[in-house]
């Protein structure tokens, strides 16, 4: 019967080397196969421009991403209705950036009769179109737009929507 050589220090490194280097291995693999959570977007409040009237003038009125109203031009706010952001919960992995990206213009109509809302990144919660999420993996985005209106716009109870993405 043969016996077995008791392990020596330099064997017994050189296994808790190899050791090592297995789980360093292991660990990549594992933290390479996640996946990414799936980022979620859900609205919240509706974009809602409220009431107002025009003279024989064209002009615009912008809602704020903080749902501040401003108007140009021959548009004139009335009193009444709701004024509001559109606001988006959005959801997805912890601490992560993701982009925003809006169409330059959308249709709302009532009827026949259209009006161009148009948006840019100034409209957007922080002014930028990249953004994280927080450490629970959540964000609350408000997007405001402008409203073109003619100067021989029709009235009417206008609707429309538009179609923004976000992307990890």
């Amino acid at each position: 019967m043969m016996e077995r050589n008791p392990p020596t220090a330099e064997r017994r490194a050189r296994t808790r080397r190899r050791a090592a280097a297995l789980l360093c291995v292991l660990g990549a693999l594992a933290w390479g196969a996640a996946e990414a959570k799936p980022i979620k977007i859900t609205t919240a409040t509706q974009l809602q421009f409220g009431r107002f009237t025009r003279t024989n003038t064209a002009g615009t009125l912008t809602v704020s991403a903080t749902g501040t109203r401003t108007v140009t031009g021959g548009v004139v706010a009335l009193t009444g209705g709701t004024i509001a952001a559109a606001r988006f919960n959005i959801t997805g992995d912890p601490s992560v950036n993701y982009t925003i990206t809006l169409p330059p213009t959308a249709n709302i109509t009532s009827g026949a009769q259209t009006m161009s809302v148009s948006f840019n990144s100034t409209l957007v919660t922080g002014g930028t179109l990249v953004r994280m999420l927080n450490a629970s993996g959540t964000d609350t985005l408000s997007v405001g737009a402008v409203l073109n209106v003619s100067a021989t716009q029709v009235a009417g109870s206008y609707t429309g929507s538009f179609v923004m993405t976000v992307n990890y």
